[in-house]
């Protein structure tokens, strides 16, 4: 429910389960550009037949979840994202 995250419970209804998806994937590709990463993003599912988004990048840290610009991300022309709004978007959607 998105009044945990105090920002009301209307305001991600126009995402729909596959924009959240689009955001966590396009973080994962970020991470793999940005770390140099020589091992692929793996999607699949596990054996409890969910299915998991992985990447082997920097890996998540507090300061993730505060809307804040990524300097990592800021002088590389190659990122998607910047902000921390999609990984945000994506929780509260999902």
């Amino acid at each position: 429910m998105c009044t945990a995250l105090n920002i009301g419970s209307n305001v991600l209804t126009h995402l729909d389960v596959e924009d959240a998806l689009k955001e966590i994937i396009s973080n994962a590709i970020d991470e793999h550009i940005l770390c140099k990463s020589d091992v692929d993003i793996k999607i699949y599912k596990n054996d409890d037949k969910k299915w998991c988004i992985r990447d082997f990048g920097g890996g998540m840290k507090k300061s993730n979840f505060k809307f804040n610009i990524n300097t990592d991300k800021l002088e590389n022309h190659n990122i998607i994202g910047m902000y921390g709004f999609g990984l945000k978007d994506a929780i509260g959607n999902l």
